[in-house]
């Protein structure tokens, strides 16, 4: 699988699927000396579980060419557990926005600003039932005499004429329905929130917009006993997270140091109530948000012959 030129292995890759981080339990009737789980069973809470799977790729076309890296966590995934609620009055938890933070750092947790992101996905725009998450570059080589095609599937950087590039697609898919997807990545890392946008009641930007219109609503326009949409399934479901990027290292310089990636995953969840009346049209709101964060090793070493 992996070739060698004159001392640089071409390729290097591995998966990790990540020990369950923490269970985070979560809701309105938490009461300190009780044991989670006895609590989770009562249903009187719900938990937020990340499963996490890193997929990381390290790869250099040639000794000319700089290195690059590869992270993606597809086959990972963040869930809610089943709603507390889900009266026509009161619906909750659900999720509202997912944040997925990738970057590189070095062993005292700086920032690697030698490395750029090239490409990263998933881009802007609304999710569905297939939604796509695709990158990929063309690096030429310093003289342009021939380029190396450099595919991530087969694990193998292919010399080419006329050239092609160095290039290295891939697709991820994944269920967004009722969420979309805004991409924000900086120079050095990748940024993206899954964010829900739409309920059975049509679009959704903040809690009132689930709220159904109340026959009765007057003068302070009371809402209690208005009954509200019923948000998307990705919502209360296990969402898929389809973040991936392609850093580069700013020389062709041979590297033998240890890089770490670091992954921030963030997911809040909100719960909705128009039991009681509010005037002004609010209904009654409690948001919660959840975070985690892993390292992982990325030793370039890997590249320099043994």
């Amino acid at each position: 699988m992996f070739d060698d030129l004159g001392g640089i292995s071409t390729l290097k890759e591995w998966t990790t699927a990540h020990p369950r981080l923490r269970v985070d339990y979560f809701g309105a009737e938490r009461r300190a000396g009780m044991e989670a789980e006895a609590i989770a069973q009562a249903k009187e809470l719900q938990c937020s579980k990340l499963d996490l799977v890193t997929r990381v790729i390290i790869g250099k076309a040639s000794r000319e060419d700089p290195v690059s890296i590869y992270a993606s966590l597809e086959g990972s995934g963040i869930s809610t557990g089943p709603s507390l609620w889900d009266s026509p009055l009161r619906k909750g938890y659900f999720r509202t926005r997912v944040a997925v933070s990738l970057y590189l750092t070095d062993l005292r947790g700086e920032r690697r600003i030698d490395f750029t992101r090239i490409a990263d996905g998933p881009d802007t725009g609304d999710g569905g039932e297939n939604t796509r998450s695709s990158v990929g570059f063309d690096h030429p080589t310093p003289d342009d005499s021939h380029e190396a095609f450099f595919d991530i599937d087969s694990g193998r950087a292919i010399e080419s004429t006329p050239p092609l590039g160095f290039t290295s697609p891939r697709t991820i898919t994944g269920d967004l329905g009722g969420f979309r997807v805004i991409n924000s990545a900086p120079r050095h890392g990748a940024r993206h929130e899954y964010v829900m946008c739409s309920s059975s009641g049509g679009s959704y930007e903040n809690p009132r917009d689930l709220v159904q219109p109340h026959a009765q609503a007057g003068l302070f326009d009371f809402i209690s006993g208005s009954e509200l949409h019923t948000p998307p399934a990705c919502a209360t479901n296990r969402l898929p997270l389809i973040s991936q990027c392609i850093w580069q290292a700013d020389s062709a310089r041979a590297m033998a140091e240890t890089v770490y990636l670091n992954i921030d995953v963030t997911q809040s969840v909100t719960c909705v109530s128009t039991e009681r009346a509010r005037a002004g049209g609010h209904p009654d709101t409690e948001t919660i948000t959840l975070s985690y964060h892993v390292e992982e090793p990325v030793p370039l070493g890997l590249l320099l012959a043994s």
